[in-house]
């Protein structure tokens, strides 16, 4: 075992000691990464705020995981697992605000993937009543007499830049004032998603510091696009006078030019003589061209599609479209897993250890992100699993096709009941056990004929090197 105590004792396995680089200005020497990006904050607030295009690719990637079902699993089927599941979910629900409860609570975490992290203060409270009947949870949960529960009533999004990291990653408070030293937050305070993050830059890389060029161009080409219609895009006024005309007139004929600008019409001597220069080339094609440009690079990198961005100006064949929504629906699981990440290991971990113990196993709160075509060829596939024999169990089927179980005592729809053989219920056939044999063999093989065409496909799509 002497192998083993020299590789523990190699330093190459141990986490190597963070040095501050010129990549990084923000590390202090007190070993905290600071906020010097509280101006870099200010410039993600001002071009969600002022570039509706950025704004709306933003809205369009947060709201397409918000879109989304989602459902709240017990560890297991356990009586006190499905317990906590319907407690967690309660509280889920109770979860206060001003702007939607925990929907606009998601939506502030998902902000993270803009600017690289959101922070969201937890505001726990302890309460009787956590908003449900005792006979739904169970014995042993909320039977128990005097039992308080420790919830989150608020949760509050923080301005990132007020916060600082050390090389762990643990969250610090900034000092207030100088000469204060940075304080370290309360654990299970606060949560905290990440988006382009690694071990030397716990800030994260946003997508709006991947695209800040773009639309620093973009101002700038808009401002420039302004100027040249101002100058270019109006005809000029020109207004001949003789030589050695009085000053008299020459003032005249320039108020008649300022009037030419504003009014409809005016009235001019019969010796006044004006033209109307106007520019011979199309101002707009060079700025509109780069504007455009700017657009879909951003879109580029905030959905990863053009399409939908730039419709109107462009077509695209029908296998491009479909590239870009598989490209969209990989940027949905992604933001997806990350959202997840935090609620399940974050808010519920937290929520349970207070209330039920750090032994206890929390529920798994999970968006479904599965495309409605995948969940159709599943459903034909499982149709031709049970004509032939192969038993599915029910809570599967509610759970992938997510639909609720009913509840005992509903009113249920059940499918028609199928006639016999010669169209009377009841009535035997003599050739019974020929047409089912028949019915099974035509199960068996449009069961077959479904999975050679579904894989056809995934193998004709694996062969498409721009899919992925």
């Amino acid at each position: 075992m002497r192998w083993i105590d020299s590789f523990v004792r190699d330093p190459a396995i141990k986490r190597m000691p963070l040095m501050p680089t010129s990549d990084y200005p923000e590390f202090r020497e007190n070993g905290l990464f600071g906020s010097s990006q509280a101006t870099l904050y200010a410039l993600y607030e001002e071009m969600q705020a002022k570039d509706g295009p950025i704004y709306g690719l933003i809205e369009q990637r947060r709201s397409a995981v918000l879109s989304k079902p989602r459902t709240l699993v017990p560890r297991s089927k356990s009586p006190e697992d499905q317990a906590i599941a319907t407690i967690t979910e309660a509280m889920l629900d109770n979860i206060g605000g001003t702007d939607g409860g925990f929907d606009a609570d998601l939506m502030a975490l998902l902000q993270g993937i803009a600017t690289g992290v959101s922070i969201i203060e937890i505001e726990w409270a302890w309460q009787s009543s956590i908003g449900i009947e005792s006979e739904d949870t169970g014995e042993g949960l909320l039977n128990e007499p005097g039992r308080d529960w420790l919830v989150p009533v608020n949760l509050l999004h923080r301005f990132p830049a007020n916060f600082c990291f050390d090389k762990a990653g643990q969250l610090y408070f900034e000092a207030i004032t100088a000469g204060q030293s940075p304080e370290a937050v309360p654990e299970r305070k606060f949560l905290v998603l990440r988006f382009g993050g690694n071990y030397e830059k716990p800030w994260g890389t946003g997508l709006l510091e991947r695209v800040w060029w773009y639309y620093r161009f973009r101002k700038m080409c808009l401002r420039s696009w302004s100027i040249a219609l101002e100058k270019y895009g109006t005809p000029t006024a020109l207004a001949k006078h003789p030589v050695g005309a009085a000053k008299k007139d020459i003032d005249e004929m320039l108020a008649v030019l300022n009037q030419l600008a504003t009014d409809v019409g005016i009235v001019i001597p019969d010796n006044f003589d004006i033209d109307i220069l106007e520019t011979a080339q199309r101002t707009g094609d060079p700025f509109r061209s780069l504007m455009e440009y700017c657009d879909d690079k951003m879109a580029q990198c905030i959905i990863g599609a053009t399409l939908t961005s730039g419709e109107g100006r462009r077509s695209g064949s029908l296998a491009l479209g479909q590239v870009h929504m598989q490209v969209a629906a990989d940027k949905i699981e992604q933001d997806a897993r990350k959202l997840m990440w935090v609620i399940n290991r974050q808010l519920l971990r937290w929520f349970v250890d207070f209330n039920f113990g750090i032994d206890q196993g929390t529920p798994l709160w999970k968006v479904d992100t599965e495309d409605e075509t995948d969940a159709k060829e599943d459903l034909e596939i499982d149709k031709g699993l049970v004509a032939m024999g192969v038993e599915l169990s029910k809570p599967y089927m509610y759970s992938r096709y997510m639909r609720p179980v009913p509840e005992e005592g509903e009113e249920l729809v059940k499918a028609p009941a199928t006639p016999a053989p010669g169209g009377f219920p009841g009535r035997e056939d003599d050739d019974e056990e020929d047409e089912e044999g028949e019915t099974e063999e035509l199960a068996e093989r449009t069961f077959l004929q479904g999975l050679i065409a579904r894989f056809a496909g995934k193998k004709k799509a694996l062969e498409n090197p721009w899919r992925s």
